[in-house]
């Protein structure tokens, strides 16, 4: 499937994913709903240049929203994920991505997870009452995180902002609240990274 519109969907109860989209690149998928899937709500797999917009991903068995191998070039914006039985969004190895006003929601683990995504923009997006992490970033460089809000994340990982392995992630004008351990937490792999005029307020641990 190429240059496709997906829109106005209602996916749910189904036994593999709601949204599945294999090497498929340049599709808009807009204003859909799916939930109670049993693997994902929302998967991409190798599908570049591509918009997710105004979807809500919810109630699935794992990630509400999953994006791997190289899905490039792709815009995912107003968005939500709640209640999943894994990350409300999980991007793995793709680059050049613009995620942009994206609400992500008592989730069983993190909010939004990246591995190995690269190059890429997090801006105005909001991460609460997750189980584990607000946002996570393992593996991960060149990426700017610009006025994001994670907060009331709880449990011994409800840190608001954790990277591991990372590099070059410029960390800007955030506000990590009233997290159930640390607001932000960098580990010892991580290295030339910048941390610049962040809110971390309340925590249960250190800011």
């Amino acid at each position: 499937v190429t240059n496709t519109i997906l829109y106005g969907t209602i996916a749910m109860s189904n036994q593999s994913s709601g949204v599945y989209l294999n090497i498929s690149p340049n599709n808009t998928v807009e204003s859909n709903q799916t939930w109670k899937n049993a693997v994902y709500g929302l998967a991409l797999y190798g599908s570049t240049n591509s918009l997710l917009r105004d979807n809500y991903s919810y109630i699935n068995s794992g990630p509400g929203i999953r994006m791997d191998l190289q899905c490039h070039d792709t815009l995912v914006t107003n968005n939500r994920a709640a209640e999943n039985n894994s990350d409300g969004f999980q991007i793995s190895a793709s680059e050049r991505l613009l995620l942009i006003e994206n609400k992500s929601y008592s989730n069983i683990q993190a909010g939004f997870s990246f591995n190995f995504l690269n190059n890429s923009l997090m801006m105005n997006n909001c991460s609460h009452s997750n189980n584990a992490f607000g946002i996570y970033f393992t593996q991960s460089s060149n990426n700017i995180v610009n006025n994001n809000i994670s907060t009331r994340n709880m449990c011994i990982n409800g840190y608001g902002l954790y990277i591991t392995n990372g590099g070059f992630i410029y960390v800007t004008n955030n506000q990590f609240l009233s997290n159930g351990r640390r607001g932000i937490m960098m580990d010892a792999n991580s290295s030339n990274n910048i941390i610049y005029g962040n809110l971390a307020l309340s925590n249960v641990s250190s800011g």
